[in-house]
């Protein structure tokens, strides 16, 4: 993903889940609507993320995220 798509799969769970969370239970998936998609490896839990990431990258969201606060 990070290859094809310049984000960091680990960082997009982190400010997505928030730092305390267990990332590695989760896979990150980009949707055919252009958002990707945290889901967890159980299949219970699907959370669309902030942001398609068309245009910006993971430090692009991070930083729009802080602006709005």
């Amino acid at each position: 993903m990070e290859k094809k798509y310049g984000i960091d799969p680990n960082e997009l769970k982190q400010d997505e889940l928030g730092r305390g969370a267990q990332i590695s239970r989760f896979d990150v998936y980009r949707g055919s609507d252009g958002y990707y998609w945290l889901i967890r490896k159980d299949g219970k839990a699907k959370i669309r993320t902030a942001s398609s990431g068309i245009g910006s990258n993971v430090s692009d969201i991070a930083a729009s995220r802080k602006r709005r606060r």
